[in-house]
């Protein structure tokens, strides 16, 4: 696919190609988008065969609250001690996160957890500390569960979770 200037297409850049149906963020290059008009309606998408693609700007679209999943990569896991568990993922959409999805083995235990964020993995601060781990949401046949965890919304590169339980394992 393309990106390219109408009407003559005298400006061209490529696109990487599409693995399946669905919407794709395009971030447009300076060197074209100086070339454009400051509205960027003379960008145009074509494919292979010069066919235009329909395309919608981020400004185009219309206010939505829906929640986007995103799957965070796991940095690493380390049990601090024997009583607690950390994960460290990276949000690299750089979006601000207010909500986490946690799947867990199933378990009758008081957990809490405490969420600190981080650009460099080096120096960590405080989003929010003792959350209180509810019940089971969403059971497996497999012995899992999926919970959510709830904070004030960051846009740190990493998150550390720290699960915390009130007992040791004997």
């Amino acid at each position: 696919m393309l990106l390219a200037q109408q009407p003559d297409f005298k400006y061209r850049a490529a696109l990487p190609k599409v693995s399946s149906a669905g919407y794709y963020r395009i971030n447009l290059q300076p060197a074209l988008t100086a070339k454009a008009r400051e509205d960027l309606a003379d960008i145009r998408i074509t494919d292979a065969g010069n066919n235009t693609i329909p395309y919608l700007k981020t400004g185009d679209l219309p206010p939505s609250d829906r929640s986007i999943f995103t799957a965070f990569a796991e940095v690493k896991t380390s049990d601090k001690t024997d009583t607690s568990t950390v994960y460290v993922v990276r949000n690299a959409t750089g979006v601000a996160v207010h909500e986490l999805w946690l799947r867990l083995k199933n378990t009758a235990v008081s957990r809490h957890i405490t969420i600190t964020g981080s650009d460099d993995l080096q120096k960590w601060f405080a989003i929010s500390e003792n959350i209180e781990m509810g019940t089971a949401t969403t059971n497996d046949d497999k012995g899992y569960y999926q919970q959510s965890i709830t904070f004030p919304a960051s846009s740190y590169s990493y998150l550390k979770l720290v699960l915390i339980t009130n007992t040791k394992a004997r």
